[in-house]
């Protein structure tokens, strides 16, 4: 199934999707599975007026602020966790957080700059980003980063399983401050328009780009 799956997502980006590193199947021992008819009766994501998430558990709940956050958090609720210690393991996450307001009011607003990571991501990997897609994904990173100073704690870490989270994003803000020094403050929407990257960071780009703009010029001197 995996491999079908895997030909149909080739098959619709039109070409290999070398980023993708692996597939995590749902369910099974670790999972409770909740069939798509009882999902409606319980009214969980979708509500059985309109099929809109409005009046659902999902609107109760969610509180997120981020597209990534809101994915995650519907997933878990149309497949809640079975055992025992992965549920007291989230139930203590959420405890350590709410017992620190300052935290995680800090740790919201650093979250709400943040734009859909997984999407940005995959968009460069298939080579379809713009200049506007690779500024959001520097902004994206360069809020993602300040995160591990916020749960430096150690019973922060322990408790949200992010121990070793400042080594895991070591190398973010090099790739956020290597777009800074590359793109102009506000990109073109499109590549084919130009205009995309500064002045002065490739001396052979900008000696093209003098000789598009002032051919005639360099033709008279010549």
């Amino acid at each position: 199934p995996i491999a079908l799956l895997l030909g149909y997502v080739e098959g619709s980006a039109r070409q290999a999707v070398n980023h993708l590193r692996g597939a995590t199947v749902y369910g099974g021992e670790s999972q409770v599975a909740i069939d798509e008819a009882t999902q409606r009766s319980l009214e969980l994501v979708r509500n059985l007026e309109d099929g809109s998430s409005a009046r659902t558990l999902l609107s109760v709940v969610d509180h997120t602020r981020t597209a990534m956050g809101a994915r995650l958090l519907r997933a878990q609720l149309v497949r809640p966790l079975r055992a025992v210690d992965d549920i007291e393991r989230r139930l203590g996450a959420v405890e350590a957080l709410f017992a620190q307001q300052p935290t995680l009011a800090a740790l919201r607003e650093r979250l709400t700059r943040v734009y859909d990571l997984q999407r940005l991501s995959s968009r460069v990997a298939l080579g379809r980003a713009n200049g506007r897609d690779l500024r959001a994904l520097a902004q994206s990173v360069q809020s993602a980063s300040e995160i591990p100073a916020l749960l430096e704690a150690p019973h922060f870490a322990a408790a949200l399983g992010w121990i070793g989270l400042h080594s895991r994003t070591a190398g973010l803000t090099g790739i956020a401050e290597r777009i800074d020094e590359a793109l102009v403050d506000e990109p073109p929407l499109t590549i084919a328009e130009g205009g995309l990257i500064r002045t002065g960071f490739d001396a052979e780009l900008d000696r093209i780009s003098a000789l598009a703009e002032d051919a005639e010029g360099v033709l008279e001197r010549y």
